[in-house]
């Protein structure tokens, strides 16, 4: 029998291999159905939306479950492995923050098959939907919730923050006083009898044309092993000699140089581990596993230029608002870069991120002067940037909010975007239709001018 169970925000029942989310109209902002055509667009992580149903009352979304996959308590039992396969992938939701779109972190939406993939069922749209936006502190806590019922015989509603549960799992203990995404993407990934990586070779199977930055990588990571070899031969293990010889001459040596000895190969054997770890990043930065690159880089005590730079391409190949919000502060030569991937955002969080940088690039400044909608800066800025396409574009923009249609499309012809004529050429419109110096016979013959120009360009 099919099972309606009750989310955070509406409820959810799965009916063979359907679906079904369902949840009151009134608790939504939906003003009109289509827009939940979003809910269409495929994402590997979420199941695939069938179709929505809109009545007076409700909302029902209609997904099409996986046959291999399964709610993830009815893997509570699987080995260890295999769940902390499933918890690594679980982390994966966070690339949803920053996004127009929002999930459920819950027992119920949250499927996995035998091989601990993961994917969820409902998938919202921020706008229309509750909860209207997703957050690091709010993802960690809902993400801690689900993980520590998954790695214990508990019910899912006796996990809260005030419950006094004992847990069997050191892995549970560990997760419970996590308090960062960061914390948590290392319990999971160090977790105890987690297998020890793949070669190098099985993990990097080379493609019929391999990219020239991976072979550079690959050749910093064979500089790294070589280096080691060499500290470890040359340094490192006569250094060890000398300190026991001189610990068995005794008075022939001064405790003093003893204690310096020593200290010298801790020195050595620091360098060593960071060499170790920077390997690991490397190695996980040319396999494809950026958030393991990631944490780490950031567990190394020091990096190299090229290390610090890779860290940062890293935080841009992640993509996310706060990743990219650290590649700034890491780096002013990324700035450009991390600029084009907050704007193609779009969103409210990824516009307070462009707003908190501190730069002087003619570039960051034009696009904040276009966010606090400081449209004369914003065309004083471009001059500095005429063959800046995406300046050309926001000046053209910000000529039409200036009622400036003429020098608006000639902008928008030299990027020969016809929506952005059109627009102008309907703002001119207005103009004209306001216009209490022109006659009625000279307004329409205007007016029937541009729409003549408009159906041009349609």
């Amino acid at each position: 029998m099919p099972d309606q169970q009750n989310l955070q925000f509406g409820t959810i029942e799965e009916k063979k291999d359907v679906v079904v989310y369902e949840i009151p109209i009134a608790e939504t902002n939906l003003v009109e159905a289509e827009q939940l055509e979003e809910l269409k667009r495929k994402d590997a992580l979420f199941f695939e939306c069938q179709h929505y149903m809109v009545d007076q009352q409700v909302i029902r979304i209609f997904y099409k479950r996986e046959s291999n996959y399964k709610k993830i308590k009815e893997y509570k039992q699987a080995s260890n492995e295999l769940k902390q396969k499933a918890a690594t992938n679980m982390l994966m939701v966070e690339s949803l923050i920053g996004t127009q779109y929002t999930t459920l972190i819950h027992p119920e939406n949250i499927y996995m098959n035998a091989e601990g993939d993961i994917k969820l069922a409902h998938r919202g749209i921020r706008s229309v939907f509750p909860k209207e936006e997703m957050n690091t502190s709010e993802l960690l806590k809902e993400l801690k919730r689900v993980l520590l019922y998954f790695y214990s015989s508990y019910n899912f509603n006796e996990m809260n923050e005030k419950s006094d549960l004992k847990f069997n799992e050191p892995i549970a203990e560990s997760i419970r006083h996590v308090h960062s995404m960061r914390d948590l993407k290392q319990i999971i990934h160090t977790e105890p009898n987690t297998p020890a990586p793949p070669s190098i070779k099985k993990q990097s199977e080379p493609g019929p044309n391999p990219n020239k930055k991976m072979t550079l990588l690959s050749g910093v990571l064979i500089g790294l092993i070589v280096g080691m070899l060499v500290i470890y031969v040359i340094q490192v293990v006569p250094l060890n000699k000398e300190v026991n010889s001189a610990a068995a001459e005794g008075e022939a040596k001064s405790m003093e140089n003893i204690e310096m000895l020593t200290e010298k190969n801790k020195e050595l054997q620091q360098l060593l581990d960071d060499n170790r770890t920077i390997m690991h990043a490397y190695r996980s930065t040319i396999v494809g596993d950026t958030e393991e690159a990631i944490t780490q880089f950031e567990s190394a005590n020091q990096l190299d230029e090229s290390a610090e730079r890779t860290l940062i391409e890293q935080y841009i190949e992640l993509d996310t608002v706060e990743s990219l919000t650290t590649a700034i502060d890491r780096g002013e030569d990324y700035h450009t870069e991390v600029l084009a991937a907050l704007v193609a955002k779009n969103s409210d969080e990824g516009k307070e991120a462009i707003l908190a940088i501190e730069s002087s690039l003619a570039e960051v400044e034009i696009e904040q002067a276009w966010i606090n909608k400081a449209y004369e800066e914003v065309v004083t800025l471009y001059d500095e940037l005429t063959d800046n396409n995406r300046a050309k574009l926001l000046a053209a923009r910000s000529y039409i909010q200036l009622d400036d249609t003429e020098e608006a499309i000639k902008l928008a012809k030299d990027l020969d975007n016809k929506k952005l004529q059109i627009s102008a050429l309907k703002r001119e419109k207005k103009l004209i239709e306001a216009d209490d110096d022109l006659d009625k016979d000279e307004k329409e013959e205007a007016i029937d001018e541009i729409d003549e120009q408009i159906d041009d360009l349609s």
